[in-house]
């Protein structure tokens, strides 16, 4: 399992067996001195919000504590839901907060949505993926959302 600093993004491999399902623990970065934590979630289907698989391209912006841009990237959607997205980028989203931009291609619209960092994870390919939860809750955004995860639907039953 590889873990982050979230300081100074130093990353280290630890097996994934030292520790288990459920539990935390943490530990100083080597480099910066910063305290990790790391938490092995139990893997459970009961969600708030189903997910519908998705290969959008989007872009993102992260924002840092004064609302000033910090880093931008682009990466893919692997899975959408009302609540949150799960994103593949190629560097790790060190931000907490960020604007997402995506297209949505069947209605030919673009929209900006805001969230917020809740996971993130190195994969041993050396992609990272990044768990980001919607916290605008306009009636807009909310229904860009819903048309996207409506065609990716339909879209996953005409295969």
């Amino acid at each position: 399992m590889k873990i982050t600093c979230p300081s100074c993004d130093a990353i280290y491999n630890i097996p994934s067996d030292t520790i288990s399902e459920g539990k935390k623990t943490s530990a100083n970065c080597k480099k910066c001195g910063g305290r990790i934590v790391v938490e092995v979630k139990v893997e459970t289907t009961k969600r708030k919000h189903p997910r519908t698989k998705t290969k959008n391209l989007l872009s993102y912006v992260g924002i840092d504590d004064r609302g000033n841009e910090k880093e931008h990237g682009m990466g893919k959607a692997l899975d959408i839901s009302v609540g949150g997205i799960l994103i593949e980028t190629r560097n790790l989203i060190a931000s907490k907060d960020i604007v997402l931009t995506a297209t949505f291609e069947a209605k030919d619209k673009t929209s900006k949505i805001a969230g917020k960092v809740v996971y993130r994870w190195a994969e041993d390919s050396g992609v990272f993926r990044t768990g980001i939860q919607f916290i605008e809750d306009n009636e807009e955004t909310r229904s860009f959302i819903i048309n996207m995860i409506r065609d990716h639907s339909k879209q996953k039953t005409q295969y």
